[in-house]
C-alpha cells in the first residue's frame, strides 16, 4: 500500500511539473511575440526617421525655376526646385509636402509627393490660366515628419495695362467734390463691397471736403472695403487733370499699381494709394479693376486738391 501510495504521489508532481512547464512556455512564447513586435515597430520608427533625416541632410541646392533673378513677373504658375544628393537607401521612399503663402496668407497646401529624380518640385498654379496675383510668395517645405526640409521667397509682379480715359468723360462739379462721396461701383462689384465704408481717404489730415485735399498732403488715397473674399487684389490707375477736363496727353495715367488687402483692427481695406514726388493743385481720377487688363472697370473715383494749404482752406 505504501509502495502505491508513493507512486500515486510521483504521478502527480510529473503531472504538475509538466504543467508549470508548459505554463512557463506559454509565458516565454507570449514574451516573444511582444518582443518581436516591439522590434518591428523600432525598425519601422528608425527606417522613418533615417528616411527623413536624410532627405533634410541631403539639400544641395535650391532654385525657382524659370523666374528672371528669382522673380517672377506674367505668369501662371510658379515653381520652388529643392534638390538633393542620391538617395543610397534603397529600401527607402522620400516624400514631402510643401504650403504657399502670399503676403502671409496660406494660399496652398499639397498632398505629401515623392521626390522624383533627386528634386523636389514645388509648384503653384493660378485658377483657370489666369496670372498669379502680384506679392509675396513663400514656400516651405516638410519632411514626413513635418520638419522643414527648405524655404523660399520670390516677388511676382503683374503688368498693370491701364486705359487712356475716354474723351467724354464727364466730371463731378467742383460742389460734389467738398459734400459727397464722388465715387462710382458697378453693379456687380457693389455686391462685393461695403459701399457706405468705402471712400477717400484722409492720410495727412489734409481733407477740406469729402473728396477734395488741401495741396500739403503728401498722399491721395481711395479705401474701398470688401465684404467678404470674393477678390483678393485690385488694379488702379490714376489720372491727373489741372483743371479737369482731362484732354490729349491727361488721359494716360500718370500712375499704376496693385493693392492687397491691408488689415487694421476694426476692418479691411484695399488701399489705393497715390503719392507722387510732387502733388500738383488739380483734379485726380482712379480707375479700379479686377483685372490687369481693365476688361471691366470695377470703380472709378475722382477728387481734388485745392491751391490752398490746410489752414488756409479751414480758415
Amino acid at each position: 500500500m505504501n509502495h502505491m501510495r508513493n507512486y500515486l504521489i510521483t504521478i502527480v508532481a510529473v503531472c504538475l511539473s509538466s504543467s508549470f512547464a508548459l505554463a512557463g512556455c506559454s509565458v516565454s512564447t507570449d514574451e516573444a511575440d511582444v518582443s518581436m513586435t516591439d522590434s518591428s515597430v523600432t525598425q519601422t520608427v528608425e527606417s522613418v526617421t533615417e528616411s527623413s533625416i536624410l532627405l533634410s541632410e541631403r539639400v544641395t541646392g535650391s532654385l525657382w525655376s524659370g523666374s528672371i533673378d528669382g522673380n517672377y513677373s506674367d505668369v501662371e504658375s510658379i515653381c520652388f526646385d529643392i534638390e538633393f544628393s542620391q538617395n543610397d537607401n534603397s529600401e527607402t521612399t522620400d516624400e514631402y509636402r510643401y504650403d504657399v503663402t502670399r503676403n502671409g496668407v496660406v494660399v496652398f497646401n499639397s498632398d505629401y509627393v515623392y521626390v522624383k529624380d533627386d528634386t523636389a518640385e514645388c509648384i503653384y498654379s493660378a485658377d483657370d490660366s489666369e496670372l498669379i496675383a502680384p506679392g509675396l510668395y513663400e514656400v516651405s517645405c516638410y519632411d514626413i515628419n513635418d520638419s522643414i526640409v527648405a524655404t523660399g521667397s520670390t516677388e511676382v509682379s503683374v503688368t498693370v495695362d491701364a486705359p487712356e480715359l475716354d474723351k467724354n468723360i464727364s466730371m463731378p462739379s467742383d460742389d460734389d467734390y467738398l459734400s459727397s462721396k464722388t465715387l462710382d461701383l458697378s453693379d456687380s462689384f457693389e455686391q462685393t463691397v461695403d459701399a457706405d465704408n468705402c471712400g477717400w481717404w484722409d492720410y495727412d489730415d489734409t481733407s477740406v471736403g469729402k473728396s477734395a485735399y488741401a495741396s500739403d498732403t503728401s498722399v491721395i488715397g481711395l479705401s474701398i472695403v470688401p465684404a467678404g473674399d470674393d477678390c483678393d487684389v485690385l488694379y488702379y490707375a490714376y489720372y491727373y487733370s489741372e483743371d479737369t477736363r482731362f484732354t490729349g496727353d491727361e488721359r494716360k495715367p500718370v500712375y499704376s499699381g496693385t493693392a492687397a488687402i491691408n488689415e487694421y483692427d476694426t476692418f479691411d481695406s484695399f488701399d489705393i494709394d497715390y503719392k507722387p514726388d510732387d502733388m500738383k493743385p488739380g483734379c485726380y481720377y482712379c480707375l479700379v479693376s479686377t483685372d490687369p487688363g481693365f476688361n471691366e472697370i470695377a470703380a472709378s473715383a475722382s477728387c481734388l486738391v485745392v491751391e490752398e494749404t490746410t489752414g488756409e482752406a479751414r480758415g
